[in-house]
């Protein structure tokens, strides 16, 4: 599932949301079809972005999270969540964690909030402090990674990695 997200667990608009499947006999014909999975996502997101009616400003990545909680609970016990969180760069709703002055601060924020049990989940939360204009400080930018570790500690996730920069993993 992809989905654009704003200022509100409620204001999000779903860009691609389908079972995907790589069929085949082997591992290696399976990962043949990747890149037609792939351009296959690509073209109905493609399509989609950019209807962004009725959202509204801001960026709530918190309350994406409890959206995380509710997918993947209705989903089952036998899938395991992958949240790929893609911000502007900031959580400017519900909490205003580039207020705090230091990690400390963004921390005591993160244990203020309500956090979903995502256990067992993979959770990339990429981009912070990443928004068009003006950018944040690098001591703004450390308190948005503070922040959303400690969350993500609350949270019981089996990995987290909240960063401003996105890197794909690759096999060796």
């Amino acid at each position: 599932r992809v989905s654009a997200f704003s200022g509100t667990s409620a204001g999000t608009v779903t860009l691609f949301d389908e079972q995907l499947a790589l069929n085949g006999a082997t591992e290696n014909s399976r990962f043949r079809r990747i890149p037609g999975v792939q351009d296959h996502v690509v073209g109905e997101v493609s399509k989609r972005y950019g209807d962004f009616t009725g959202l509204a400003g801001g960026s709530d990545i918190v309350g994406q999270l409890r959206l995380a909680d509710e997918y993947v609970h209705q989903l089952g016990e036998q899938y395991v969540l992958a949240e790929f969180i893609l911000t502007d760069g900031l959580q400017n709703a519900v909490v205003k964690v580039q207020t705090a002055r230091n990690g400390t601060e963004a921390e005591a924020m993160a244990q203020r909030v309500s956090a979903p049990d995502l256990a067992g989940a993979e959770v990339t939360i990429t981009g912070l402090g990443n928004r068009n204009g003006m950018k944040p400080s690098s001591k703004q930018v450390e308190t948005l990674v503070a922040f959303f570790t400690e969350l993500c500690a609350r949270m019981n996730v089996a990995t987290c990695l909240p960063s401003t920069e996105y890197v794909s993993k690759t096999a060796r």
